[in-house]
This record gives C-alpha cells, sequence and structure tokens, in this order.
C-alpha cells in the first residue's frame, strides 16, 4: 500500500484526497459488511425461531412449534457498539495512511523493483 501512496505522490496528487479516498473507502468496506452481516443475522434468527422442538421425558414425547419467545434489540447499545467500531476502523484507516504517506518516496519506489 505504501507503494502505491508513494507513486500517487510522486504524481502529484495531493496528500489530503489520498486520505479521504481512503476514508471513503473504508467507510464503504464497513457499511458492505454491515449490511451484510445483519442479513445473515436476520436469516439465522428466523430460521433458529421457526426450528421445532420436542421434549422427550420419561414416558412420553411433547412436540410444539417452538418456544414462545420475542426478540428484544437494544437499539441504543447495538447503534453505540457500531459507532465504536466504525470509529476505531477509520481511526485505524487514518493512522496507516498518514504513516505511509510520510514515507520516503524513493525508498518505496525503489524497494517496489
Amino acid at each position: 500500500m505504501r507503494r502505491h501512496f508513494s507513486l500517487l505522490g510522486a504524481l502529484g496528487t495531493n496528500q489530503k484526497a489520498i486520505e479521504i479516498s481512503m476514508l471513503i473507502d473504508t467507510l464503504v468496506g464497513m457499511a458492505m459488511g454491515l449490511a451484510v452481516g445483519c442479513i445473515i443475522g436476520l436469516v439465522v434468527t428466523v430460521l433458529m425461531l421457526n426450528v421445532p422442538l420436542s421434549y422427550l421425558g420419561g414416558v412420553a414425547s411433547v412436540s410444539w412449534k417452538g418456544l414462545p419467545m420475542t426478540i428484544v434489540l437494544p437499539v441504543q447499545l447495538l447503534a453505540g457498539t457500531i459507532a465504536v467500531a466504525f470509529l476505531f476502523s477509520l481511526m485505524s484507516a487514518y493512522l496507516v495512511t498518514q504513516r505511509s504517506l510520510t514515507c520516503n518516496i524513493a525508498d518505496d519506489l525503489k524497494l517496489g523493483e
């Protein structure tokens, strides 16, 4: 990645433009992961709620459609967890980008050859 940043810097790309593009790339990747994770979580939840259960007691077997459950979603906790995950991901992407951009362009391009 450093080599790509160095090449962009050598071509005259503004450092701020590289940082913004990396942060946007990170945000898009996190949003896609969040969407896929939510869809998979909902599908698994619906499947688990519809699994028939049976109790095999001493003599008789009793079946029922499922346990009487309700899904409780703590919205504040979920939103806080997602916000913290986004914040840490953006901070780490920004710090890695900053460190890569401060390296010597000539050394990075020479190492790639």
